[in-house]
Order: structure tokens, then sequence, then C-alpha cells
């Protein structure tokens, strides 16, 4: 584990790195003249970061500082010491390192630098939405520090500009967001910065429903090298395949799903599947009662892990980080983990353990809804555990399930059947109300913001625009053969395949 940085070997290197570093901002090295000496230094731990030796990267730039710390590549090496402290885990004296890059040479290309790495790592802190406007902002302050006019070619404006895009589609800005990625667009811009920036444009286009356009930015951000073989390379080519099948089959007179199979290399063999959960990149997560067990799949359908003596898992789901979870009769779980939450709701005067959860689900700041009592209360908790307070309680609802759509939720409500939307603050909005429902029992959403009710008793799966216009609708008869029997649950990943967990027929079904 990355903890073991942490060793007292680890924390003498930090402090001695640390010290020597100070000295160095503050002019206190004695020596530092011999330039070709610490740039090789330089170079020299550049090669070790680039093989993945973050620590002794580490150690090669503190021997940097104490002996040439008043050279002139000292700019340039704490740019490298911020990034390898942050790759040995070392987070809090990464901050501080790009922070204090930032103060002691602001006019300094590498102090633009510096202030690019403090917003990519304290985005990886953030706990609101408030945290990302700041860090949006403070990126936005690149490019008018730095501008064109005085430093032409400064990799680090189309950095900025691309992380900046990037917080504006999690803030749901779309219009701002391209704007950003326009800008990263520069001729000279690193390739990762270009392929990020045209895949984040595709992305904003798409948003605005500018099909031919976002199909065309996609492709040109994953042509470039060494883009392409990147886990978000993977998701732009999700988003293409979602593109082609909610756009262009459907633009011809066709439909999206046009063949069904079922899952066969499952890790165990299904008898009752209950439930089913899908990654942007296609890993699946199955829950079965008759067994019991958890299974994780890979993409192509192999299994990675399996936990058995589970009879009470429900509605699987990928955290934002990509963690495997499951709800239980009375905790949250990370099946293939240590990590196991028990919530505390206010009752009365005092507080008790939730029971009978049903369905829950986490927003990207470690945020979570979770419904409990079979549905019939749901509560907000913070990251740490600690009540929000209560989304429903004592109302006239059953909530069957549960979706994250970045900092907002999706409740499906089965008793009043309706679908919900839950904001970061404020009460639940209805977004779908449908009286053609007779038993609502999942809900998912896929990257265009299309969302998917699966109706257990009609063994249908409905389909509606993010406004709540209904597309279409599917079974029980599926596209290709196969019928719903006893659906339970459904998933749709990154490219627009839905998967239903059918337990009367005690199958995967996999509709593509």
């Amino acid at each position: 584990m990355r903890a073991t940085l942490g060793s007292s070997r680890g924390c003498l290197r930090l402090a001695s790195a640390l010290a020597a570093l100070t000295m160095a901002v503050s002019g206190a090295s004695a020596g530092g003249q011999d330039s070709a000496t610490a740039r090789r230094l330089l170079e020299r731990a550049s090669e070790l970061l680039a093989t993945g030796d973050a620590p002794a990267a580490v150690d090669e730039l503190q021997v940097l500082f104490e002996q040439f710390g008043s050279s002139d590549v000292a700019p340039e090496a704490m740019v490298l010491l911020a990034r390898a402290q942050n790759e040995s885990g070392l987070l809090d004296a990464a901050i501080e390192t790009a922070r204090r890059l930032v103060e002691e040479h602001p006019r300094s290309p590498s102090g633009a630098g510096g202030m690019v790495l403090q917003a990519t790592f304290e985005l990886r802190t953030a706990t609101s939405l408030a945290d990302l406007e700041d860090l949006r902002d403070r990126l936005a302050r690149v490019a008018l520090l730095y501008p064109t006019g005085t430093y032409p070619r400064l990799v680090w404006r189309p950095a900025a500009s691309v992380l900046g895009g990037e917080i504006e589609l999690r803030l749901n800005n779309a219009d701002s967001a391209a704007s950003r990625f326009a800008a990263a667009l520069e001729p000279w811009a690193e390739p990762r910065w270009r392929a990020r920036a045209m895949v984040g444009l595709g992305r904003a286009l798409l948003a605005e429903n500018e099909w031919e356009a976002a199909a065309h930015m996609l492709q040109r951000g994953l042509a470039e090298e060494p883009f392409a073989a990147s886990t978000a390379a993977a998701q732009a080519r999700a988003l293409l395949a979602l593109v082609h099948r909610r756009h262009l089959r459907t633009q011809t007179g066709g439909r999206p799903w046009i063949s069904t199979r079922s899952i066969t290399r499952a890790s165990a063999v299904l008898e009752r599947p209950i439930g089913i959960a899908a990654s942007l990149t296609g890993e699946l997560l199955v829950a079965d009662e008759g067994v019991p067990f958890v299974s994780y799949l890979a993409a192509d359908e192999s299994p990675i892990a399996s936990k058995n003596s589970m009879p009470d898992a429900a509605h699987p789901w990928f955290g934002p980080d990509g963690t495997p979870l499951v709800a239980l009769e009375r905790s949250i779980r990370a099946p293939f983990g240590s990590d196991r939450s028990v919530y505390y709701a206010p009752d009365g005067g005092s507080s008790k353990p939730l029971e009978k959860i049903v369905a829950a689900a986490e927003d990207p700041f470690g945020g979570r809804i979770v419904a409990y009592d079979d549905g019939n209360r749901v509560a907000r908790f913070h990251a740490d555990g600690n009540s929000a307070g209560m989304v429903f309680g004592g109302q006239r609802v059953q909530i069957r399930d549960i979706v994250a759509q970045g900092a907002d939720f999706l409740l499906l409500d089965g008793r009043e059947k309706r679908l919900y939307r839950l904001g970061p603050q404020g009460a639940a909005q209805t977004v779908v109300s449908s009286g053609s429902w007779r038993r609502p029992e999942a809900v998912d959403i896929d990257l265009l913001g299309n969302l998917y009710v699966l109706d257990r008793d009609e063994g249908r799966i409905y389909v509606y625009k993010p406004d709540g216009t209904q597309l279409e609708q599917s079974g029980p008869d599926l596209p290709g053969g196969g019928r719903l029997d006893d659906p339970r649950d459904l998933a749709v990943d990154g490219a627009g395949r839905l998967f239903v967990a059918d337990r009367g027929a005690k199958k995967i079904w996999v509709v593509e």
C-alpha cells in the first residue's frame, strides 16, 4: 500500500527533502553554481519518475536542492518534486511544494506549473461544488497571469484550460466547458492535453445535442498518441459507441438495440440473479440471492472475483472511483475490500442504525443517499458518515433504487410511480411520473443523460430523455430473442448496452 511510504525511512527522506527545499527557496543554499551538474541531477530524477520510481526521484531532487539550491533549474526541480511526491502518495507534501513554487517563482513558467499542479492535487480532496468552483476560477487565472504575448508556448496554459473545462463539465456548464476546451487546442500543445481537449469538447457538444461535431472531436482525440491507450480513451470509445447507438441507428430508421444474449462466463452458476451494475468501460457486478454471491466481471465478462455468503445483497453499484459496492440489509459494503459502512439516523432524542436497506448511491464527494426501512425512508449522509438529514421520512414513498448523476441523485419511487431528481441542496423534484408503470423496480442513466426504468411486473424497459420525455420502450420480448421473466435490476454501460438481472429466467441479459 502507499501508506508504507510513511515508514521511518520515508518520513526522514520527506523531512530532508522539504528542509532542503526550504533552504533553496530562501536562498540559504551555499552551493548551487554548477548549472550543468544540477541539470544532470534533474534529468536523472525525471528518468526515475518516468520509470515509476517516485521515491528515488525524491531522493535525487533532495541532493539537487542541498547542493545546487540557487541554480536556475530550481523552479523546474520544484515542479518535478511536487509530481514525485504526489506519485509517492505524499499528497499534502505535493500540495505544499506546488504552493511554495507559486509563491516563490510567480513569474517563472514553472510558477504556472505550480498553479496547475496545486489545483490538480486539490481536486482529489474536493468535498463540495464550492470547492470545484474555486479550483475552476484559480485555473482560469493561469491564462491571465501568463498571457500568450509574454509566454507564447507555455505548456501549462492548455493544461489549465483542459482541467478547467473538465471541472465545468462536472458542474454541468457545457457552454463554458466548450470554450475552455477550444482554448486548449493550440497546435504546439502537448498531445495528451490536445487529446483531452478534443474529447472534452466532444462531450460538451453532446450536451448541446451537436452529434456530428461531437463524434468528429471524439475521433480526433482518440487519434492522438499516447492518449489512445488511456482509461479516458476507453471511455471516449464507449461514448462514440453510444452516439452511434442512440443517434445514427435511429436516424436511419433502426433501433438502438438489435440483439440479445445472456452472460455465460459468470464465476458461479446463476440461480436467482437480482442485481446488476455496469461501469462506463463495461465491467460488471452481479448479485445472486440463490447461490448467494456477488461476482465482479471484466469487460469481456470473464470473472475477476467473487464473494459468497451475501444473501441480502441488493442493487450493486460502482462508486465514483470505480470501487465495487453493494447495499446489504444493515450496511454498505465493498465486497472485495475491507470497507463497510453502518449508518445511523435520528430516532426521537437518539439515533439508531439503519435497517432493511434496499438501495444506495454515492456522489463524487463521498456523500451518500441511503433508502432503508424497505425504502419508506431515505437519508443523506456526509462523506464522514454523519447524517445530513432526511430526504423522505414518513411520506408515502417506497424508494426502490437510487443512482448518482454527478452531484445529483435519481430516486425511483415504486409506490407513487415517480422518478425524482435530488440536487445537492433542496427538495427532490419529479422528473418522470408514469401511470403506465405497474411496479418500477430499477433505474439507471447513460452518459447522455437518458433515463432507463425497469418495470418488474410488466417486464418492460422504458427510456426517457433527460427532461422526462419518453423515447421508447422494450420488453418483455427482447430484440433478437430472449424474454424477460422476473427482471429485478438493470444497468447501462458507457456504450449504451443494457444489462438485466432476470431472476425468473436465471440469466443476465445483454441487450446490444
